[in-house]
């Protein structure tokens, strides 16, 4: 089954079956979306663990690039490593945490400087 989509990619297929009346996804055959959506859960996860272990130790992370962006220092941490997440997913996991205002950019020093920080 594919959705109509003319200039775009092709679409994942999907495996259906046809039970009393409806047709159903098969369970475990459009792996495509629900290994997307485990992947951004894991690299939601894993920024949060490493952004609160950062926190532990004292280790500023930002939000902006530079020396301290926090999903380029992450994507070299072990976890990271561990599960394959690059800087660009760690990134993505990043604005979804702030948009899901788990995180924030919190203020530190005497100039205004921001840091993230996990939201209590």
């Amino acid at each position: 089954m594919f959705k109509k989509n003319n200039y775009g990619p092709i679409s994942e297929s999907v495996m259906l079956r046809y039970r009393n009346g409806m047709f159903l996804p098969v369970a475990g055959t459009s792996t495509g979306s629900l290994d997307k959506l485990a992947q951004e859960r894991r690299a939601e996860e894993v920024f949060f663990d490493l952004l609160a272990r950062f926190t532990r130790e004292n280790r500023t992370v930002g939000a902006k690039p530079g020396t301290s962006y926090a999903p380029a220092l992450f994507a070299r941490e072990e976890e990271a490593k561990k599960l394959v997440l690059s800087s660009k997913v760690l990134e993505a996991a990043m604005r979804r945490l702030f948009k899901a205002e788990k995180i924030w950019n919190g203020p530190y020093g005497r100039r205004p400087s921001y840091r993230i920080a996990l939201k209590t």
